[in-house]
């Protein structure tokens, strides 16, 4: 059977779901690792799924419930700003954190910044690159 490595968008409501197509593959065979924040683990290991850290530097325990607090003070534009230059520095933290060669072929990560779960592609292009966006869509 294969190993799969789960990953979602960094909060609660992502995981949930996650943690029974986990299972379901469990189920079936499969060996299944959930690579994801500090913060989300217990739920993850209450689920019966193995757990691989990531950005523990940058991110420690607690530190999802302090940017949804700061976000809550917000309205408006400010609000929107803050959940833009937090989605970036959460990308450029998980495309420079995933663990590399984590447990065996199920993933792979170069040190160009290429990234691939299985048969799911997530590529980071240079910012100076304006290579054909052809190359950077993934062949399945």
């Amino acid at each position: 059977m294969a190993k799969i490595g789960l990953f979602t968008f960094l909060a609660m409501g992502h995981v949930n779901p996650m943690n029974a197509l986990g299972r379901r593959l469990q189920g079936l065979g499969h060996t299944v690792v959930f690579i994801q924040l500090l913060d989300l683990k217990e739920p993850i290991l209450a689920a019966g799924l193995d757990f691989i850290p990531l950005g523990s530097k940058e991110c420690p325990p607690g530190t999802l419930k302090q940017r949804d607090s700061k976000l809550a003070t917000m309205t408006g534009s400010q609000a929107l700003k803050y959940l833009v230059e937090a989605s970036i520095d959460t990308c450029y933290m998980i495309l420079s954190n995933l663990p590399r060669d984590a447990s065996g072929r199920w993933f792979r990560s170069a040190p160009c910044g290429r990234v691939s779960f299985s048969r799911t592609y997530c590529r980071r292009i240079s910012r100076d690159s304006r290579d054909d966006r052809r190359s950077a869509t993934p062949s399945f």
